[in-house]
C-alpha cells in the first residue's frame, strides 16, 4: 500500500465533542480513496481506547498525556516532532488548535472559539478561568500562524479568529458532519415535521440541549 503517512496529535481533544468528531473522522476514512497509506495517532489512553480498529491505524499511547497541562504541552513542544519523523510522518494533523508542536508541514483544525467570543472573557471575571483562556487564545493563535494550512468549522471562526491571530494565507471551511444515528431511518425531513405535528410557522418545536452549566451559558 502506497501513499502518505499522517500524524494525528490528539493529546488536547480532551472534551466530548473533540472526541466524537475525531471518532467519526476515523471511523468513515477511507485511506485507499483518499492517497493514505497509514495513520499514525498520538493521545492517552482513554481516547484510544475509544477510537476504531483498523490496519492502516496505529494507536501511540503517551504516559506524559496522562499527567498534567504542563506535562502535555512539554511533551507536544519536545517529543511529538521527534516521533513524527521516527515513523516517517509526511504531515501532521493537529485536531485540536492547543499545541506548541512545530512540525512542518501541518495542519490544525479549529474547534474551539471560546477565548475569541465578544464579552465570555469578562464574564470569567480575574480568575483562574480567565487565566487558563487567555493561554488557550495565545496558545491556538501561535499555532494557526505555524500551519500550513487551517481548517474552520465556519465563515463565521474564520473571520473571528483572524481578527485576533491576523490573517492566514491557507484556510478551508469543512462544517462538523452528522452522526447517522441522529437521524430515523426512511423518514426523511417532511415526514419527520408531519410526525412532529408541525404545520405552520406558528408551531414550536422544543429541542432539549445537554452540555455542561458553564457561566457563559
Amino acid at each position: 500500500m502506497t501513499g502518505i503517512v499522517i500524524g494525528v496529535d490528539a493529546s488536547r481533544n480532551r472534551s466530548g465533542g473533540a472526541r466524537e468528531h475525531l471518532i467519526g473522522i476515523l471511523a468513515n476514512l477511507d485511506p485507499d480513496a483518499q492517497g493514505i497509506s497509514r495513520v499514525h495517532i498520538w493521545s492517552y489512553e482513554t481516547l484510544l481506547s475509544e477510537l476504531p480498529e483498523h490496519s492502516w491505524l496505529v494507536k501511540h499511547a503517551v504516559p506524559d498525556l496522562e499527567k498534567g497541562l504542563l506535562s502535555q504541552l512539554w511533551w507536544q513542544a519536545s517529543q511529538l516532532s521527534l516521533e513524527l519523523k521516527q515513523y516517517a510522518c509526511d504531515i501532521l494533523f493537529t485536531s485540536d488548535a492547543s499545541s506548541l508542536c512545530r512540525f512542518s508541514p501541518s495542519v490544525v483544525l479549529s474547534q474551539d472559539l471560546l477565548s475569541y467570543e465578544p464579552g465570555v472573557m469578562a464574564s470569567f471575571g480575574w480568575s483562574r478561568a480567565r487565566l487558563r483562556l487567555l493561554t488557550i487564545r495565545y496558545l491556538q493563535n501561535a499555532a494557526f500562524r505555524r500551519a500550513s494550512g487551517v481548517i474552520f468549522l465556519t465563515q463565521y471562526a474564520a473571520k473571528l479568529i483572524q481578527s485576533s491571530c491576523g490573517l492566514l494565507s491557507n484556510i478551508r471551511i469543512i462544517y462538523h458532519g452528522v452522526n447517522l444515528r441522529f437521524l430515523r431511518a426512511g423518514e426523511g425531513s417532511a415526514s419527520a415535521v408531519k410526525a412532529f405535528g408541525i404545520d405552520n410557522r406558528s408551531d414550536v418545536i422544543r429541542c432539549l440541549y445537554i452540555s455542561n452549566a458553564a457561566l457563559y451559558k
